[in-house]
């Protein structure tokens, strides 16, 4: 009964996401690669797998968080602007608001996945979106500049996925401010 209305399933469901995320944040530089260039002092006793588990985790209770946040102000606009009932939202809108949160959840985290975009990263401390060389790994710390900024072609796809975050955040915005 306590999950008997559209807001606590939204609320609960953004809860999750949260909770997911922020075991993995909590989990620091553990699972990043111990051969990683980036050394800052904390243990790190991963490997690429693990960091990229991390960041699978973490961009996934990020978007479904936020997604969640802007259905709970759809949901509202929904309840105060178009007096609808429990029953029209349970039917009618509480299921795709779910299947596009988990959905933009999910390919969000799979397409930094697939391209190589999860990486331990230099900025912070856990493995996020970031532009990454392997061969970083054997560098002194004085050429760590080249591993950070990369080249012009291994930057592409970092900067697409930056701009398309910025994009969906602003996108976000105006939707709730509306």
């Amino acid at each position: 009964s306590k999950l008997g209305t559209t807001h606590h399933r939204i609320m609960a469901s953004m809860s999750v996401f949260d909770i997911i995320a922020s075991i993995c944040m909590a989990l620091s530089t553990l699972p990043m690669p111990s051969d990683t260039v980036f050394r800052n002092g904390r243990p790190m006793w991963g490997n690429k797998t693990t960091c990229q588990i991390q960041g699978f985790l973490i961009t996934l209770g990020i978007v479904g968080g936020v997604t969640l946040y802007n259905c709970l102000a759809w949901y509202m606009v929904c309840k105060i602007t178009f007096r609808m009932d429990d029953k029209t939202m349970r039917n009618k809108i509480e299921p795709y608001m779910m299947i596009v949160a988990v959905a933009l959840a999910l390919y969000g985290a799979i397409f930094l996945l697939v391209k190589d975009l999860i990486n331990p990263s230099f900025f912070n401390s856990f493995c996020s979106i970031a532009p990454y060389s392997e061969d970083c790994n054997d560098v002194s710390s004085d050429e760590w500049y080249d591993c950070v900024s990369g080249n012009e072609a291994a930057m592409k796809p970092f900067e697409r996925s930056l701009n398309f975050t910025i994009v969906v955040i602003a996108v976000n915005v105006v939707l709730i401010l509306e």
